[in-house]
């Protein structure tokens, strides 16, 4: 056993999963969560259809497709329930597992400064890895399926400033489970048993394979996916390395969904004739869309740069690891 750590040795009696296990244990655990999301969904719907029926505004007997509000409403209510049910999951198992909450790099509260410090740097991580595509395409043209005509009155309605609330309150609760679960308990479960350069390679396809939906689109989004969620894994890992915290992650993995969801919402309800900010939403989260993929200079800028920038900041966070406690005996071969 390596007994390498990423926040803090683990206390005596401690059984972190070990690699092999682990590869049977996401799946399982995240299923688990699964389970979690479908009650919560199943108490939603039951509560929306019953007030939808008696508001009158639908009436089954005479149509058997519910209103389209209650659809959107069941589809938040079970993301919402399976992030909520991954955090309880990853805590459970942590426990489970004779550890601390600290030694998997939960260290205080977790919507507190280093959070929010965090959410700061991760729009600005969103925004500057966004520029060399934007640069490539000032020089080299856009591709067609992005010179659609943009009506920037429809980004400017109340309809969209309340998703771009819904929006904030989802990733305030999706990014800070998916960095528990994996910065959080597998990471510095990993690295006690193997070392942090194990750790930091199984939980970044694990993290990248959470994000594996653009599979649907064809195989080069997949490559995409996994070289570009891949790499902001990295530099995620890399800060809760530096701050001996998972928190300061938390925070810049929210304020990067945040910055790329809301964008990505707000350029397609500029696109569309109608500003309908719910066809917007789901266009935004339906894979399927997506143009085939052709390699540009533009697509090949833009990959290379999410691929090489997060990892040039991961670099650099690994160099700046915060001093241990007073109290604790480094014994990281990190």
């Amino acid at each position: 056993m390596s007994k390498s750590y990423i926040y803090e040795p683990l206390p005596e009696g401690a059984r972190p999963v070990a690699a092999w296990w682990a590869i049977l244990q996401v799946p399982l655990l995240f299923m688990l969560a699964l389970v979690g999301a479908a009650v919560v969904a199943a108490l939603v719907a039951i509560a929306v259809f019953s007030i939808a029926i008696l508001g009158g505004s639908w009436d089954p007997a005479a149509s058997a497709e519910p209103p389209g509000w209650t659809m959107g409403v069941l589809i938040a209510a079970a993301m919402l329930g399976l992030f909520i049910s991954l955090t309880f999951v990853s805590i459970m198992k942590i426990k489970m597992e004779k550890r601390s909450l600290a030694s998997a790099g939960i260290t205080g509260f977790l919507y507190g400064g280093k959070f929010w410090g965090g959410f700061g740097g991760g729009i600005l991580v969103a925004i500057v890895l966004g520029i060399p595509a934007a640069l490539a395409g000032a020089v080299f043209g856009m591709p067609e399926a992005t010179e659609a005509a943009l009506n920037f009155d429809h980004v400017l309605s109340g309809q969209f400033a309340l998703m771009v609330l819904g929006i904030f309150i989802f990733v305030m609760i999706q990014a800070p489970a998916e960095e528990i679960f994996i910065r959080g308990w597998l990471l510095s479960a990993l690295t006690w048993r193997h070392g942090l350069v194990v750790a930091l390679v199984f939980s970044s396809i694990v993290f990248s394979l959470l994000h594996a939906d653009r599979v649907v689109a064809g195989f080069m989004w997949m490559v995409y996916t996994l070289i570009a969620v891949g790499s902001i894994g990295v530099l995620f890992a890399a800060l809760s390395y530096a701050a001996r915290s998972v928190l300061p992650a938390a925070g810049m993995h929210t304020g990067y969904n945040f910055t790329l969801i809301t964008l990505g919402v707000g350029y397609l309800l500029a696109q569309s004739e109608d500003g309908d900010v719910f066809a917007a939403l789901a266009g935004a989260l339906d894979m399927e869309n997506l143009p085939t993929f052709e390699f540009t200079p533009v697509t090949i800028i833009d990959l290379l740069s999410r691929g090489a920038i997060p990892l040039a900041l991961a670099f650099w966070y690994f160099g700046r690891r915060k001093a241990a406690p007073a109290v604790a005996t480094e014994t990281t071969t990190a």
